[in-house]
């Protein structure tokens, strides 16, 4: 259940990072390489969809699998249980993306929002 649970998180955490990196990448290109080519724009798009899906999803699979054994040993310690704590850091993973893809789609600054509100 542990390994099931731990890969079905790190398939959501690696989909969302990436498609929040190759989001950004297509608006910085786009604003760049702003022409009346849109020919050439799409296939740009389309290739930077592909040059970072591919290696992001490898790279972040390996990297948050060492994470996740990682934040398991952790939670061990502190939780007392190892799915408790990875829904932990699920949580706090999943946070902060929510935070990158409210600033990228709708320039939201959630964090300045809460602080200003509750806060000061």
């Amino acid at each position: 259940m542990n390994n099931k649970l731990a890969k079905l998180f790190i398939t959501i955490l690696t989909i969302l990072a990436s498609g929040l990196i190759a989001g950004y990448l297509i608006e910085y290109t786009d604003a760049y390489y702003k022409s009346k080519n849109m020919y050439k724009n799409v296939a740009l798009g389309m290739l930077i969809l592909v040059l970072v899906y591919y290696p992001m999803t490898t790279f972040l699979d390996a990297y948050f699998q060492k994470l996740s054994k990682k934040v398991m040993n952790k939670s061990k310690n502190i939780a007392k249980s190892n799915v408790f704590g990875m829904l932990i850091g699920f949580c706090i993973a999943i946070f902060v993306l929510f935070l990158g893809y409210a600033k990228f789609w709708y320039n939201w600054n959630i964090l300045g929002n809460l602080w200003s509100k509750y806060i000061v």
